[in-house]
C-alpha cells in the first residue's frame, strides 16, 4: 500500500446489525477503468463510550466470475 493524494477513505460509525458492507479487494479488469485491488482497515472511534461493547465481524471471501 502506498499513499496517493487520490485515496478515499469510507467510515460507518451508524452501522447496524442488520446492514451489509461489501468490499471488493481484487479485479481483473486492466483497462484502468476501475481499481484493480483495495485494501481495508480498522481504528478506534474516539465518540464510542469507554464500556461499549466489542465490534464483531464476519469475513466470507467469495470468487465470482462472470
Amino acid at each position: 500500500m502506498t499513499y496517493r493524494p487520490g485515496h478515499e477513505w469510507y467510515w460507518f460509525p451508524q452501522q447496524k446489525p442488520t446492514e451489509v458492507s461489501m468490499l471488493k479487494c481484487y479485479d481483473s479488469v486492466t483497462d484502468g477503468s476501475v481499481s484493480r485491488w483495495s485494501f481495508h482497515s480498522a481504528c478506534i472511534d474516539p465518540t464510542a463510550p469507554a464500556d461499549a461493547p466489542c465490534r464483531k465481524n464476519v469475513v466470507v471471501r467469495a470468487f465470482v466470475f462472470f
